[in-house]
């Protein structure tokens, strides 16, 4: 299985088209022809091992990229006050009579918050994956 992996990825050798088998395994032909309309997979088996050896040293390396934490409690923190805040400056406008001060209060929330969710992004695309 690791020289058909390594055939696909270096797409070298002959394709060999997937038969129109219901029971057959698509992972199996991982890469689709537009033109022949079809699933396809190299053929590893006119690979000797000594080749195969000899690819393996020449091939880059296909090293699975670490996957990054999720993003911080502060980023859904801020998400969730900005929205309360909205319907909260709105609601003191409204009973306060003048929407000066519902715009000024959502103004408010929205810049200091925004602020924090700014950080958060900055922090997780800076972080280091494990």
């Amino acid at each position: 299985m690791k020289k058909v992996k390594l055939v696909s990825r270096l797409h070298i050798g002959e394709k060999e088209f997937r038969k129109d088998f219901p029971n057959e395994n698509i992972n199996n032909f991982p890469l689709y022809d537009h033109a022949n309309k079809g699933y396809y997979r190299y053929n590893a088996g006119m690979i000797s091992d000594e080749e195969y050896d000899e690819l393996q040293k020449c091939a880059p390396k296909w090293e699975k990229v670490p996957k990054k934490k999720n993003i911080s409690g502060w980023y859904i923190f801020a998400i969730i006050l900005i929205v309360l805040g909205c319907f909260g400056g709105v609601f003191v406008g409204v009973e306060s009579g003048n929407m000066l001060i519902a715009i000024c209060v959502v103004l408010g929330v929205l810049v200091f918050f925004s602020q924090i969710i700014l950080l958060s992004k900055i922090e997780y695309n800076t972080r280091e994956a494990e």
